[in-house]
């Protein structure tokens, strides 16, 4: 399903851990809404201002899916929560990750509760970093 120009479903919820324990990980119609409404708003937005890929590397996440990688009860990553809208984890294809986060949270005008730059587990590499954006409303 095409969310977007450049954007299909599959992206945020295709998940490995999901795929390995046999988790069903699909959004109901008012998830796949603000689903739709943060990739058309902000995603697009981004892969748009950079002409460059957007890799989402954490979107949506079923309640159980949710539970098995270690998510908080209120993640954003549920859609929608008592205090966010949403949330999706991504980076820019070929992009300093720093450069990326500074557009989004201070250059952008993108509308957001939440832009957190989110170092990975490996010390000495770029590849498991991302870009945390959460809103509360559209």
């Amino acid at each position: 399903m095409r969310l977007g120009r450049h954007f299909f479903l599959r992206q945020w919820v295709t998940s490995p851990t999901a795929r390995e324990k046999g988790i069903v990980n699909s959004p109901n119609a008012v998830q796949l809404e603000r689903i739709c409404w943060i990739t058309v708003y902000v995603l697009e937005r981004i892969r748009n201002y950079y002409k460059k890929p957007v890799i989402i590397t954490s979107g949506f996440r079923c309640a159980q899916l949710n539970q098995v990688v270690g998510g908080t009860l209120n993640s954003a990553h549920r859609f929608p929560t008592e205090a966010f809208t949403g949330a999706v984890d991504f980076l820019v294809l070929d992009t300093n990750i720093q450069d990326v986060f500074n557009f989004v949270a201070f250059d952008s005008r993108l509308p957001y509760d939440q832009v957190i730059l989110e170092r990975g587990k490996t010390r000495d590499s770029d590849l498991d970093d991302c870009i945390h954006y959460a809103v509360s409303e559209e």
